[in-house]
């Protein structure tokens, strides 16, 4: 029994053929997929299937202006949830340290802070995109090994 998410949510992963080999601390990028996964579990109250998934990119300086890195090939991680989304004004204050739309609620608001805090110290970046009553998905880049 997975111990990390309730039984009226599923976890689906998706990865490519072969390994993807990322330049940042194994443990480090465990914890953040983790503060990611349990994110989307509460984002979905009513339980449904979280989606994991793993890729190699390539990111143009186009791609990769937005997210303040540079060009070149990374990892990219993703958790998908179909859960109650964000509004575009706390998707934009979602990953500060403390904030957090659970208060009172068991909350510490710290899970998305340390995992953008951890992809941008190993060179990456970390991209939420959410839109109410539609889900979110929450994208930390590694540079490749």
């Amino acid at each position: 029994a997975n111990v990390s998410t309730p039984a009226h949510m599923t976890v689906v992963t998706r990865a490519m053929p072969g390994p993807v080999s990322c330049r940042a601390d194994r443990a480090g990028l465990e914890s953040a997929l983790l503060n990611l996964c349990i994110n989307a579990g509460h984002a979905m109250p009513k339980g449904g299937a979280i989606q994991l998934s793993a890729a190699a990119v390539t990111l143009d300086a186009a791609a990769a202006a937005p997210l303040c890195v540079a060009p070149g090939a990374y990892a990219v991680f993703a958790v998908k949830d179909p859960g109650v989304g964000m509004s575009p004004q706390t998707r934009a204050r979602a990953a500060e340290p403390g904030f957090t739309t659970r208060k009172g609620r068991g909350g510490t608001g710290l899970g998305l802070a340390g995992a953008q805090a951890f992809a941008k110290a190993a060179g990456g970046a970390l991209k939420l995109v959410s839109k109410e009553g539609r889900g979110t998905t929450a994208t930390i880049y590694l540079p490749l090994a």
